[in-house]
C-alpha cells in the first residue's frame, strides 16, 4: 500500500469511555485502511478487542505529575525506533508530559487530538501543574494537526493559544455502526434505542431513560428499546431494566 504508516495511539487508560471508545474506532479504521497501528496505554476492558485486531500494545500508565517523565524517554524512543513509528497519535493531555520529549528529539509528526467538549480543561491542567504552561503551547503550536470534537472544543482552543485556523480539523467522535448490525426492520419509529457507557456516573441518566421508555410503552404495547454498552454497572441496569 501507498504512504503506508505505522501509527502510534497514546491515551491513558483502555477502559471503555468516550475517548477510548473513539479510539477503538479510529484504531479499526486506520487498519483497514492498511496502516500498522500500535497503542500505549494502561489495560484495559478494550485490551482484549485490540488483541484480537492483532494490534500491539505499549503497557503504559501516565502518571499526573508536574513534570516530563524523562526516565522513560529511553525506553519510549527506542519502542519508536523498534516499530518504526511514523506518526503519534497524542489523545489525552497527561500523555503529553511523556511523548513531547520523545517527538522533539525524534521529530516523528504528531497529531494532537481534544476530545473533551467540557471548556477549562488545559486551563486547570496548566494552574494544577505549571509544567503544562510550558507544555501545551509547545504541543498544540508543533502538531501536524489538530483534532477538535466539535466547533465548541475547537474555540476553546483557540482561545487560549492563537493559532493558525489550518492547523484545526473538527472529527467528532463516531462508533463502528458495523457493530451493530441487526435484523432486517428490526428498528422502526417505535423502537428506541441508547448507546451508553455502563458506569457508576451514567447509571441516573440511564434509569431516567428507562422510565420514560416505562411511561411511553405503556400507550405502545408494540414498541420496544435497546441498550448498546457494557462496564461495571451492567448487572445493576439489566436488573432494573427487567424490573420495569
Amino acid at each position: 500500500m501507498k504512504n503506508k504508516k505505522n501509527i502510534l495511539m497514546c491515551l491513558q487508560q483502555l477502559d471503555i469511555g468516550g475517548v477510548e471508545t473513539a479510539v477503538l474506532t479510529l484504531c479499526k479504521g486506520y487498519k483497514n485502511a492498511g496502516h500498522k497501528v500500535y497503542v500505549a496505554a494502561k489495560p484495559g476492558i478494550y485490551s482484549k478487542q485490540l488483541e484480537d485486531l492483532k494490534i500491539e500494545q505499549l503497557d503504559i500508565e501516565y502518571k499526573i505529575e508536574n513534570r516530563y517523565a524523562l526516565e522513560k524517554m529511553d525506553e519510549l524512543i527506542k519502542f519508536c525506533e523498534d516499530k518504526k513509528i511514523t506518526e503519534i497519535h497524542i489523545h489525552q493531555y497527561p500523555c503529553v508530559a511523556y511523548w513531547l520529549p520523545v517527538i522533539m528529539k525524534t521529530k516523528i509528526p504528531y497529531v494532537a487530538y481534544v476530545h473533551s467538549i467540557i471548556p477549562g480543561a488545559p486551563e486547570w491542567f496548566m494552574k494544577t501543574f505549571p509544567i503544562y504552561q510550558s507544555a501545551l503551547p509547545i504541543f498544540f503550536e508543533n502538531a501536524s494537526k489538530i483534532i477538535c470534537i466539535s466547533e465548541r472544543t475547537k474555540k476553546d482552543i483557540e482561545k487560549i493559544f492563537n493559532l493558525d485556523e489550518k492547523k484545526y480539523l473538527i472529527i467528532p467522535n463516531s462508533l463502528d455502526l458495523n457493530e451493530f448490525k441487526m435484523e432486517k426492520n428490526t428498528f422502526s419509529k417505535k423502537n428506541f434505542g441508547l448507546l451508553s457507557r455502563l458506569s457508576e456516573e451514567k447509571v441516573q441518566s440511564i434509569t431516567n431513560a428507562i422510565d420514560i421508555f416505562n411511561e411511553y410503552s405503556k400507550n405502545h404495547k408494540e414498541c420496544k428499546m435497546i441498550i448498546a454498552g457494557d462496564g461495571p454497572s451492567r448487572k445493576y441496569l439489566e436488573n432494573y431494566a427487567k424490573r420495569n
